[in-house]
């Protein structure tokens, strides 16, 4: 497998379709596996946070080809998540940022840095407004 060092990291604004049980994390980062075409290493890890202003669930999932991971803040004023994608293997920003919109956000900014040299390059800039 040739690699190409990616990080995509999105903020995800507004949400509307909060997941509130890790189970939820858990099924969406199966499925974000599978759009990314990468390979799990070890089963996604989500748990839920209900410390005073840090509310919300969590989950990573190593791969094969790195990790992912997703924080949710629920109890903000406007609900929002960050999540983020490393891979050596190429992936399609797009159709990972449509996965981001099962959450039924407002907007969507997702980038993608390049990894391959001694600093990360910006190469993708995106902003779905929904």
């Amino acid at each position: 497998m040739e690699q190409n060092h990616r990080h995509f990291l999105a903020t995800i604004t507004g949400i509307r379709k909060i997941p509130k049980d890790p189970k939820d994390l858990y099924n969406w980062l199966l499925k974000l596996v599978d759009i990314a075409g990468m390979h799990i290493l070890s089963l996604p890890d989500c748990c839920r946070c209900d410390d005073l202003g840090n509310e919300g669930c969590t989950g990573t999932v190593q791969l094969k080809e790195s990790h992912a991971s997703i924080h949710v803040w629920e109890a903000k004023e406007i609900p929002y998540a960050k999540m983020d994608l490393y891979s050596c293997k190429d992936f399609d920003t797009i159709a990972i940022m449509n996965h981001c919109a099962e959450f039924e956000p407002e907007i969507i900014d997702g980038v993608v840095f390049d990894r391959n040299g001694p600093l990360p390059k910006l190469i993708e800039e995106h902003k779905f407004i929904l």
